[in-house]
């Protein structure tokens, strides 16, 4: 639990002694895992007050804060301490500190950036019409700038030595009112509902317990599909290695607390197909590298969202070079295989510098050609075609895995039922198409001509269907396919009648039946069983665009020596410009299309993604009591 099925959730409802709310809010904070939420038991009794008030004022004086931070370009860490005596003492304390950062940066910040836009327009009006009034006022604003930017400047110190600190106390007492809002009180006792993970409510209890002796009473609530109004927030309980890809799952959606973990599955199909699409080593490695700035960079705005996506990039990067050392690409042909890779029939051509010292032999690049046909390893068409299978095998693989992880969450969610109406019909269909190309592993050393075989006798069922089945073991496995396609396809058009029916009128549910049950489906098997071919058309658009500079290079050189082509000052400055735009180009389409083949063809098949989040308050300061 946790990895791939969400972490089991409660629902508690707290009562304690209403003396006892303030430090006990902080104590949760510093639990860290209860995310409040709005009373279904204790709503008729009233709020607390003024807190929708401090919440306003908190998030105000959080937001200047920030804008100081910022201006500045001061990295975030977390650092700070609340010495909690009383809820007003503490307040007091953070409200003061806050303004004074107000008055003397904030306000100053915000004069400078007046003056700035003012110093713009008086230009913009002095173009017009040059009047002496005009130039004592730009002189004026012009000291003025100057002498808050000087005063900014020279107060930076004084303001990294406890800004952050006091930002992080802001945050924590935003969450804390937070909960507040959402807490009802009477005249003795103070009530807080929210959803824990249920591993930790034996924490929360002992600290509670060691606090409040006889002073607070916590009742649980499991989720219940069948029976609670509301979906329960989810959380999984990720390793640092996989967190990164959650934020791929998040572009679709939150995965819904009955739904399996997509993250899992994209944390390794993503970095796979990003590679395919990108192969080569040195450009790789410049991404890879990119990515690292890009880590950095997020981490000094405290941009979570940023620094996961960078790691995201950054782990894909790391397999381009792998599978770029595998097809001995390094920034192009150039400077592994040299112009014997653009002309190889030429006799007068060399290799190039790193040919004899690269890890992988060209043997062994020359049996993974079936994967990436790129180099002079493979002919030209049958390998092509051969990467034409892989890219569909791999595509019908998961979106079979696909639609079984649907068929557990549809299961899960809504029971058998469900099941046999909405997932059998689709599994079916794609079962079809995987068993023909499953079939090239008869013979695992013929694969590829297996595989056309069976595509070849197919097309010959299809035409002549019914007859002759038995002429062949692949006319009879092409036979079974489409009678599985053709089952699959009525089926789901039932299922779909049936459904619409429990809704619609009769007159309308036969022709949305057959739109969406059996020509939808249809649509959809061909359309995402070809998408898939993308792995290959992308990886070949890389490498035929940085064969297409190399070729231009070889020209500016006019000489067939890699060496001499690689020192020319003209040859090298395009071999740069083309790598460049390869970066650019085919790194951001490769990220984008990978992004699609994993939400639209893989998470779309077995996650609605319609849930929400757990977000847990919690304190960014380290606290303690008096």
């Amino acid at each position: 639990m946790g990895l791939i099925f969400p972490d089991d959730m409660e629902r508690v409802f707290i009562l304690s002694n209403i003396d006892s709310s303030e430090k006990m809010i902080m104590d949760i904070l510093v639990f860290g895992d209860f995310q409040p939420e709005d009373p279904v038991y204790s709503s008729t009794f009233p709020r607390i007050e003024h807190t929708d008030e401090y919440l306003g004022i908190v998030h105000d004086y959080t937001f200047k804060i920030k804008e100081i931070i910022d201006f500045y370009g001061i990295p975030y860490k977390k650092c700070g301490e609340i010495i909690f005596s009383s809820l007003e003492n503490v307040l007091k304390e953070i409200f003061d500190e806050s303004e004074k950062y107000v008055k003397n940066v904030y306000e100053k910040i915000s004069q400078e950036r007046e003056l700035k836009e003012e110093i713009i327009k008086t230009y913009e009006e002095l173009e017009e019409n040059r009047v002496e009034e005009k130039l004592v006022y730009l002189d004026k604003i012009l000291s003025e700038e100057k002498e808050i930017s000087n005063y900014l400047k020279n107060i930076r110190k004084d303001v990294e030595i406890s800004i952050i600190s006091l930002y992080n106390k802001l945050l924590t007492m935003e969450n804390y009112f937070k909960i507040m809002s959402k807490a009802r009180r009477s005249e003795y006792f103070f009530f807080l509902e929210g959803y824990i993970r249920s591993k930790s409510i034996p924490k929360l209890i002992e600290i509670f317990n060691k606090k409040y002796p006889h002073k607070v009473l916590i009742e649980r609530e499991k989720p219940s599909k069948y029976e609670m109004k509301e979906e329960p927030p989810t959380a999984f309980s990720l390793p640092r290695v996989l967190k990164p890809f959650e934020i791929i799952a998040g572009i679709y959606g939150t995965p819904s607390y009955w739904e399996i973990n997509p993250t899992v599955l994209f944390a390794f199909t993503f970095p796979i197909f990003f590679a395919l699409m990108f192969p080569d080593s040195g450009d790789g490695i410049i991404v890879l590298i990119f990515s690292i700035f890009l880590y950095r960079y997020s981490k000094r705005k405290n941009n979570d969202q940023l620094a996961q996506i960078s790691e995201v990039l950054g782990i894909s990067s790391f397999l381009s070079i792998i599978i770029g050392m595998f097809i001995r690409e390094f920034f192009g042909p150039l400077l592994i295989e040299g112009t014997r890779e653009l002309l190889p029939s030429v006799p007068q051509t060399t290799v190039g510098p790193l040919y004899y010292v690269w890890p992988i032999s060209p043997s062994i690049a020359s049996k993974l050609s079936f994967i990436i046909p790129f180099g002079n390893y493979s002919e030209p068409v049958f390998g092509l075609i051969d990467t034409m299978i892989i890219a569909i095998l791999i595509g019908i693989l998961f979106m079979l895995t696909g639609n079984s992880l649907g068929i557990y969450n549809t299961l899960h969610k809504s029971g058998i039922r469900a099941v046999l109406l909405e997932n059998i019909p689709i599994f079916i269909i794609y079962s079809s198409i995987v068993i023909l190309f499953l079939y090239g592993f008869t013979d695992p050393r013929n694969y590829f001509g297996e595989t056309i075989s069976i595509l070849s006798s197919l097309l010959y069922v299809i035409l002549h269907f019914p007859n002759n089945p038995f002429q062949s073991p692949q006319n009879f496995i092409s036979f079974i396919s489409v009678l599985l396609v053709i089952f699959g396809l009525l089926y789901s058009g039932y299922a779909h009648f049936h459904i619409l029916t429990r809704t619609k009128r009769k007159r309308s549910s036969a022709s949305e039946a057959f739109m969406e049950g059996v020509f939808e489906p249809l649509l959809l098997l061909m359309s995402n069983t070809i998408s898939f071919i993308r792995l290959l058309v992308l990886g070949m658009a890389h490498y035929f665009l940085l064969y297409a500079f190399s070729y231009f290079a070889l020209m500016s050189a006019n000489t067939l020596n890699t060496n001499a082509i690689l020192v020319n000052p003209s040859s090298l400055t395009i071999i740069i410009v083309g790598n460049l735009l390869a970066i650019g180009l085919e790194g951001s389409m490769a990220f984008i299309q990978s992004l699609r083949l994993n939400l639209y063809e893989l998470g779309g098949k077995f996650c609605l993604c319609n849930g929400r989040p757990f977000s847990p308050s919690v304190s960014y300061v380290k606290v303690s009591f008096n």
